[in-house]
């Protein structure tokens, strides 16, 4: 394993298709935990530094004025634990409910988990991705039946002219525009 290494939280992008929805609540509740407790937990970033888990801690970061992140190298084989040996039983135990708390003042976002979920689906035979989800079979099933039918994109204008989309991505929080 590589040796962790600092990045600045600005170096991170938001996942753009994140179905979680991070409500004021909910984001509030994570800026007053790290605000008060520090970090505790990792996020999860993928090979381009794109966050795949912990959108809404990133965001949170931001708020309380973090601004570093240490990344550490992983092969998936090894479980990585945040150790914070300066809280005391009362801050552990109060950090737990704290962070399970804003885990729940999040909710999802449908159209977005359909989409994925649609697009997943077709691969799910062979690499079992779904089930590792959380979601049952009958939620998933449920999901699935009402996602929209993908439309295929325009290939151009009236006149054949291909069509070209020109997308912009913020660089702190990663929302992207055409």
């Amino acid at each position: 394993m590589k040796a962790p290494k600092t990045l600045r939280l600005d170096e991170l992008t938001q996942d753009p298709r994140n179905a979680r929805i991070h409500t004021v609540p909910n984001l509030e509740a994570i800026a007053k935990s790290l605000k008060r407790f520090g970090a505790g937990r990792s996020i999860v970033l993928d090979s381009e530094g794109v966050v795949r888990a912990g959108n809404g801690t990133l965001q949170a970061a931001r708020q309380a004025g973090f601004e570093k992140v240490m990344v550490v190298e992983a092969d998936g084989k090894t479980l990585i634990a945040v150790r914070r040996p300066d809280w005391s039983s009362a801050e552990a135990t109060a950090y737990a409910i704290a962070d399970n708390r804003a885990s729940e003042l999040g909710s999802w976002d449908k159209e977005v988990l359909q989409g994925i979920f649609a697009e997943l689906a077709p691969q799910d035979e062979e690499l079992r991705l779904l089930d590792a989800t959380g979601f049952s079979e009958q939620e998933l099933a449920a999901i699935l039946a009402t996602a929209p039918e993908a439309q295929p994109e325009p290939d151009g204008d009236e006149n054949g002219v291909p069509a070209t989309t020109f997308v912009k991505s913020c660089p702190k929080c990663g929302h992207q525009w055409e």
